[in-house]
C-alpha cells in the first residue's frame, strides 16, 4: 500500500497542476485521484495502529504520516484536528511531523 499511496501522491501533484492549467492530454480526474490515494490510506493507517498495538514499529510510518498530514492541509485541512489527536504522541514528537505541520 506505501508504494500505491506514493505513487498516488506523485500522480496527483504531476498531473493536477497540468490538468488546472487546461492542457487537456493528461486526463487526470482529481475526485478519482483522491479517491484512490483515500483507499490506499485507510488500509495501511489501520495496518499502523494494529503493529503499534502489538508494540512493532513500522520504520516507514513517520515518513507517510507526514505525508497524510501534507495532503490533509491541501485538501481537508478540518479533517487534520482530529487525525492528529488519533495520531500516537511519540510521532507527534517526530521531526518530520514536526516539520509537516
Amino acid at each position: 500500500h506505501e508504494y500505491s499511496l506514493r505513487f498516488e501522491i506523485l500522480s496527483r501533484f504531476l498531473f493536477a497542476k497540468d490538468a488546472k492549467i487546461g492542457s487537456g492530454g493528461c486526463g487526470y480526474d482529481e475526485h478519482l485521484g483522491l479517491q484512490a490515494i483515500s483507499q490506499c490510506l485507510d488500509p495501511l493507517l489501520a495496518a499502523y495502529r494494529d503493529a503499534r498495538a502489538r508494540g512493532e514499529v513500522v520504520e516507514t510510518e513517520v515518513e507517510i504520516q507526514a505525508l497524510v498530514i501534507l495532503l490533509l492541509l491541501a485538501t481537508s485541512p478540518d479533517l487534520l484536528p482530529s487525525h492528529l489527536a488519533a495520531m500516537d504522541r511519540e510521532l507527534l514528537r517526530s521531526p518530520r511531523i514536526l516539520g509537516a505541520v
